[in-house]
């Protein structure tokens, strides 16, 4: 506790951030994750930015993201600011693109996207941005359950960076990063292949439930690593 105050009062050494942050990082993930911190002035203790591990076959990586809340409050100490709308894209019961504030949609409506739009007082235009929920959607819990939410804050992050780049260039939220997904997404593939293949739904099915999961997808990366060497060893036998 005494080296984190010690952080708050002066600055973040490489020593910390691999014993509290990313212990299984590379010398050169904590020089990026410490340069981030350095130019961007952001705090690790205090939620502004934080390392995402994803396991993959050369052990475990890590993303570097921001809290949302940092481009909300960089973006809102801006004098130059003038305010912003944010929303989504749905297919609506009538079959028609629809761009609407908030993210209120119906059951029986498709989501397509996210938008915002931002005000600079220095600008005669504000700048807007839609984004695709397909090139963002992950396989995840919040993902299943806000996706609208998801692919809005996704589409102002990516408005507010491109608004106010001096203070928010470089930096992304978790929504955006699709490392480790691409991952998750390839070993899902081989696996299922594999599953039917080799006619191993039944054992397959039994090691996820093992697990207290009810899905392949809900499985962590590295416990599907196991499920699959698990049917190797069952392929052999």
């Amino acid at each position: 506790m005494s080296e984190i105050r010690k952080y708050e009062k002066s600055s973040l050494s490489k020593e910390i951030v691999k014993k509290y942050i990313m212990p299984d990082a590379t010398d050169e993930e904590l020089f990026l994750f410490l340069q981030k911190c350095r130019l961007y002035n952001l705090n690790p203790f205090k939620g502004e930015i934080y390392a995402v591990p994803y396991r993959t076959e050369n052990g475990v990586k890590y993303n570097i993201v921001i809290s949302y809340q940092v481009f909300l409050k960089r973006a809102f100490s801006n004098p130059n600011f003038a305010g912003f709308q944010s929303g989504i894209i749905v297919l609506n019961q009538k079959g028609e693109i629809e761009t609407r504030e908030g993210t209120f949609m119906l059951s029986e409506e498709k989501l397509l996207g996210g938008w915002c739009k931002v005000y600079r007082r220095d600008w005669t235009q504000p700048y807007y941005v839609a984004v695709n929920i397909e090139d963002y959607q992950k396989d995840t819990k919040i993902w299943k359950s806000l996706r609208a939410f998801m692919i809005m804050k996704v589409a102002i992050a990516t408005a507010f960076r491109m608004t106010f780049p001096e203070e928010l260039q470089g930096l992304y939220i978790e929504e955006e990063i699709q490392e480790g997904n691409q991952e998750r997404n390839k070993i899902i593939k081989e696996i299922v292949s594999f599953v039917k293949n080799n006619n191993l739904i039944e054992k397959a099915k039994e090691f996820i439930k093992s697990t207290g999961k009810n899905e392949l997808k809900e499985l962590t990366y590295n416990e599907m690593l196991k499920l699959y060497e698990y049917l190797k060893k069952e392929a052999k036998s």
